[in-house]
């Protein structure tokens, strides 16, 4: 029988039976986009993140770590049994609400390092409706909405999970910088690429907002194609209007320009914007 599905012909992964021992604080699991990463940080010294915003600019090399200090306070919050879980590459969902930034782009990237699925979110009242559907565990939050988050932890703690976390980005980046040299790319612990990766909550057209859940592969190969079929180069910049918490603002501005390496230059806007991976200029209007 003929294969016409492109998601398919993906390669079957299956999962292990055994944790993976080649895990650690310096180390980042086996996926295309950390290698990705991992290679800038070693060979360029442009910026990687311009948020205006909040005036903070990082290199890739800064990025990365800061990822690695986020992804490791996260993991250290969890409970025995999401840890397990997460080592076996079973499905754990965590929450993100936090505009277009440099704690959005750490927290995104911490996520996927985590092996979890991300569950990007906005403020609204349907918030614990969102983190009941998707079971999610934990919800990081931008420093302005870490009273929002707390809020939603007492009432899943109240309602499913006494073990929900909420967590606030800030107090967990911008460390001391771990050298690229001393960061390494897992022997044994490979992210599911066919598995969940990316959960999105779309209006839908009657009833509560609708659940699409996104194959980890999206996160790397969607990237890989826009940015072919752009041919996009390290000078290129993308000003982009949709809110991060949609596909779209995921999907076609943030990874493709991760995977290029385009340096950002993003000018003063009073509208959300997304560009050159991900150095957005957020507004009081950005979800």
């Amino acid at each position: 029988m003929e294969v016409t599905s492109t998601e398919a012909r993906l390669p079957v992964q299956r999962r292990p039976t055994q944790p993976p021992k080649h895990v650690g604080d310096n180390i980042l699991p086996n996926f295309p986009v950390f290698n990705r990463l991992l290679y800038l940080a070693g060979n360029r010294t442009s910026l990687a993140i311009n948020d205006v915003t909040y005036g903070h600019k990082a290199t890739y090399g800064q990025l990365l770590s800061d990822v690695l200090h986020l992804r490791n306070a996260i993991f250290r919050s969890l409970d025995v049994s999401c840890k397990s879980s997460l080592l076996r590459g079973e499905k754990v969902s965590i929450n993100l609400l936090a505009p277009g930034g440099y704690e959005f782009a750490t927290a995104f990237l911490a996520t996927v390092g985590l092996g979890a699925v991300l569950v990007p979110i906005s403020p609204l009242e349907e918030a614990l409706y969102f983190a009941d559907t998707c079971q999610s565990v934990a919800i990081l939050c931008a420093s302005r909405y870490a009273d929002f988050g707390q809020s939603l932890a007492k009432k899943v703690h109240a309602t499913r999970n006494p073990n929900f976390i909420s967590m606030s980005i800030r107090p967990e980046i911008c460390k001391l910088l771990i050298p690229h040299t001393d960061i390494v790319v897992s022997s044994d612990h490979y992210l599911d690429y066919s598995g969940p990766g990316l959960t999105i909550f779309t209006s839908g057209t009657s009833g509560p907002p609708k659940c699409a859940v996104k194959r980890r592969s999206f996160i790397d190969m969607k990237a890989k194609a826009i940015a072919d079929w752009y041919g996009l180069q390290e000078t290129d910049v993308v000003l982009h209007t949709l809110p991060v918490h949609h596909a779209t603002g995921i999907g076609i501005t943030f990874m493709p320009f991760c995977h290029e390496a385009s340096p950002p230059n993003i000018p003063e806007s009073p509208r959300p914007l997304l560009g050159a991976c991900i150095p957005p200029r957020s507004s009081d209007r950005d979800f």
